[in-house]
């Protein structure tokens, strides 16, 4: 079975395409772990116990009764709006503050009041993490697959977005997030049958096409923050390394390209149909401790590499692959072979095939017997 990739698209492109286009997507946490409900601050459900709560005027997870404040039930079973129910310990620091509506809840785990865009990402996730239940060719194990492709500073791109556009966007996203929930829901129950998967798959279609478009600015926000932060404005050194290694075996270099800037050479590999023609990259000097044919590959990185290698750091292209072909399977990182002599000198360049394709790596340089 080959479907993991098929099924979402490409890795770090996933949540944009649902977005802005109605089709496969990725990305983070919209609901609150506690007992099944939702919560992101006033307005939402807290997964306390089902019940509602976040603070002034909601209602109290703690037993299904009413509280958050003045004048209002405590779930207790009494009446209370004092200090410990409204004040320091629910509605504040515990229910209302840090835990429900505040850093946790609210905040990076739900993303605020009401956040559309992080219930997309969770309900992909969750999809994403059925289908590799079942397949995960090209990657070391299940948990490596579901998590390929995240990247914090990509969600965070999106919940700025949605909360600059979160009138005009709420509806479109919340219509997405359900269809693909629904989805992730009958991923789950249909296992690993492929006629099964391809039936949850046209449903899900189906209810995208209902959805209404998300509008022009959501886009817009979400890419100027993808530029600015998940690229970067400004370019990493090159090379970051000195002297040159001259290292062979697995993670030779290692890193993360996010914020890293954009300044590797336009790489040959770099299909315009997949791929932007900017991303963040970095870049590495290394030296062939003898004459023979090399294997350099990104396995192990946790997106979607590009992998170019040149003769210095604006010098002329000698190898370049964004997709490695041959065996093992590494999925979309990349894999590329150069004949060099010994003492030869060359700089690798790691990029994402996307702008927001971002995130640790590492760089394995085998030499071939």
């Amino acid at each position: 079975m080959t479907f993991s990739f098929n099924a979402l698209g490409r890795s770090g492109a996933l949540l944009l395409c649902v977005a802005l286009c109605g089709s496969g997507c990725d990305d983070s946490a919209a609901l609150d772990a506690g007992g099944g409900g939702v919560d992101a601050g006033p307005g939402r459900v807290d997964a306390g116990g089902g019940g509602t709560d976040a603070g002034p005027p909601m209602v109290d997870a703690g037993g299904g009764g009413t509280d958050a404040g003045p004048d209002m039930v405590d779930a207790g079973g009494g009446t209370d709006a004092g200090a410990t129910d409204a004040g320091s310990m629910d509605a504040a620091v515990t229910d209302a503050g840090a835990t429900d509506a505040g850093a946790t809840d609210a905040g990076a785990t739900d993303g605020g009041a009401g956040n559309a865009a992080a219930r997309l990402r969770v309900a992909s996730r969750s999809l994403f993490s059925a289908l590799c239940a079942c397949d995960f060719t090209g990657f070391a194990d299940a948990a490596e697959c579901s998590t390929f492709g995240q990247n914090a500073t990509v969600d965070a791109c999106d919940d700025m977005a949605f909360a600059a556009n979160m009138a005009a966007a709420a509806g479109p996203l919340d219509c997405l997030a359900t269809a693909r929930a629904a989805r992730a829901t009958c991923a789950m129950a249909a296992g690993c049958d492929m006629t099964m998967l391809d039936a949850c798959s046209d449903t899900e279609s189906t209810a995208f096409m209902a959805c209404a478009d998300t509008p022009m600015a959501y886009g817009t926000s979400f890419q100027m923050c993808i530029d600015s932060d998940v690229v970067g404005t400004v370019a990493s050194m090159c090379p970051e390394n000195s002297p040159a290694s001259m290292m062979t075996g697995d993670s030779v270099f290692t890193g993360d390209t996010t914020g890293a800037g954009s300044d590797a050479p336009m790489a040959s590999c770099r299909d315009s149909f997949f791929c932007d023609t900017a991303s963040a990259d970095r870049a590495f000097e290394w030296t062939a401790p003898a004459a023979g044919r090399f294997i350099f590959d990104t396995a192990g990185s946790a997106f979607d590499t590009l992998l170019s290698i040149t003769d210095g750091c604006a010098g002329t292209e000698l190898a370049c692959n964004d997709d490695g072909s041959g065996m093992p399977d590494i999925g979309l990182r990349s894999r590329t072979e150069l004949v060099m002599t010994m003492g030869q000198t060359v700089t690798i360049h790691v990029a994402g095939c996307g702008s927001f394709d971002a995130g640790t790596f590492q760089v394995n340089i085998n030499r071939m017997p």
